[in-house]
């Protein structure tokens, strides 16, 4: 066996002499197995497509349809603590927006989190801002050795996010003429980029959700949404500025695709909206 070993590593350092394709090999853990030299990874059951982009980093370029244990996807927006919701769609009359348990959509879409779940949390498990700071780069649901996009992950992928976050003009997909993040860009390397809608939920004193994403003047098409990120954002309590009257609302900065402008602009988002998550391959 030791010298079958030898035989094999030996095959293989000649063959990463010749030739000078990156190769990765294939990783098998649990429920997870990744093939990037096939590019696709398969997480408890299902296979994502996933992209190096020309940030220099993996991606996933399919959302996430994955249930963490003991959770049921939610149509109910009365629930506004359900933590993963069912995708939204148009309606069959492209009129309005609806949530859809079918197959067909769920694998298309994917599931929308709330981002306590995203991060690999309880719905009310989060109630400080240490405790939110604390997650950035977490793995969260996302497959081991990949995480919840970072801000910097954000910034150095499309450039553009809100403030304080700094422009960054050199990034790839950066393309001011498409509102400074371009969704053709980031689909013209396989990235699958689009809007997904939302489960809208403003923060902790909202009785129910609301779907986002469709607009009278794109009747054909989820127009907006969020994507899941772990980099602190933002706070505000029941009483402004008094942290001890608890937690209103806590945010992190995510995407937010805008079909209407072509842009998958960095934005800020609210923790109790259920968004979609793409991970991205923790750096080597």
């Amino acid at each position: 066996m030791k010298k079958a070993f030898i035989f094999l590593f030996a095959a293989a350092a000649m063959t990463l002499a010749c030739d000078p394709v990156e190769k990765t090999p294939v990783v098998e853990a649990g429920n997870f197995t990744e093939n990037l030299n096939e590019g696709y990874i398969t997480y408890y059951g299902e296979t994502y497509n996933v992209v190096k982009m020309k940030d220099g980093k993996w991606w996933m370029a399919e959302n996430l349809r994955y249930v963490p244990d003991g959770m049921v996807p939610s149509k109910d927006l009365d629930n506004v603590t359900a933590g993963i919701y069912y995708p939204v769609v148009l309606n069959a009359d492209n009129t309005a927006a609806e949530q859809s348990d079918a197959a067909e959509d769920i694998k298309a879409n994917g599931y929308l989190y709330q981002s306590e779940v995203a991060l690999g949390l309880k719905v009310g498990a989060l109630t400080t801002v240490a405790a939110a700071e604390a997650l950035e780069g977490a793995q969260g649901i996302c497959p081991e050795g990949w995480h919840i996009p970072t801000a910097d992950d954000i910034i150095g992928l499309v450039g553009k996010a809100v403030p304080p976050l700094e422009t960054n003009t050199a990034a790839p997909y950066y393309d001011a003429s498409k509102s400074n993040s371009s969704i053709e860009k980031l689909n013209a390397d396989g990235f699958n980029a689009s809007a997904w809608g939302a489960i809208s939920i403003a923060n902790n004193t909202t009785a129910s959700a609301t779907l986002m994403g469709w607009l009278k003047t794109m009747p054909d098409a989820i127009s907006s949404g969020f994507v899941c990120g772990s980099t602190y954002a933002g706070v505000t309590y029941n009483e402004a500025n008094d942290e001890t009257s608890g937690v209103k609302n806590l945010q992190f900065y995510g995407f937010m695709p805008m079909l209407s402008l072509g842009s998958f602009n960095g934005s800020k988002l609210s923790y109790r909206i259920g968004a979609s998550v793409r991970c991205v391959r923790d750096a080597e």
